[in-house]
């Protein structure tokens, strides 16, 4: 981008990055950019060896979408259609998967968390190919969703570099 004296001008064309006119300098506006970049900088620095997204932000996530299913679940009444058997049979089988899910989430230690998301998953799969497909109530219908949200919210993570080897942003300022 072109410059006068070392200073930026103050407006660019973003598709050419050409100087408008007027050409204007502002050593102002320069030691307010200069400035920023010094503040960017220790922020960086500030960051070190940290995890650009930690485990803990993860289990937040899943453990937000499995919280919501038990509330659903735990709805009596409305999850079953008229007594349905297979439903709430599959609600009970549900109940005891999601606190199980949770639980697992809760004693994963650092570096554990894929071992127990892939375990995680393949149990969830399983019981949502058997929900798939069946006609519910519209409770149930929304235990499914998320349900799903969640197993795809655990593929998303298992094919997530950064929770696969915890890179660090390395800086070089």
């Amino acid at each position: 981008m072109p410059r006068f004296r070392g200073h930026f001008y103050n407006w660019y064309d973003l598709n050419y990055l050409s100087v408008l006119n007027p050409p204007y300098v502002s050593t102002v506006d320069s030691g307010n950019l200069a400035g920023a970049f010094l503040a960017l900088k220790q922020a960086f620095l500030a960051l070190g060896d940290e995890p650009v997204w930690p485990e803990a932000r993860y289990k937040d996530a899943l453990v937000g979408a499995l919280s919501i299913v038990l509330k659903l679940l735990g709805m009596g009444g409305d999850v079953g259609r008229d007594g349905d058997p297979y439903e709430r049979d599959t609600r009970k089988d549900l109940v005891k998967l999601v606190h199980r899910v949770l639980m697992a989430l809760q004693n994963a230690g650092d570096g554990q968390l894929r071992g127990m998301l892939r375990s995680c998953a393949q149990d969830l799969n399983v019981h949502l190919d058997m929900v798939k497909g069946q006609e519910a109530s519209p409770v149930f219908r929304e235990v499914q969703y998320w349900l799903q949200w969640t197993v795809d919210l655990i593929n998303l993570l298992l094919n997530d570099e950064l929770l696969a080897h915890h890179h660090s942003i390395k800086y070089v300022l």
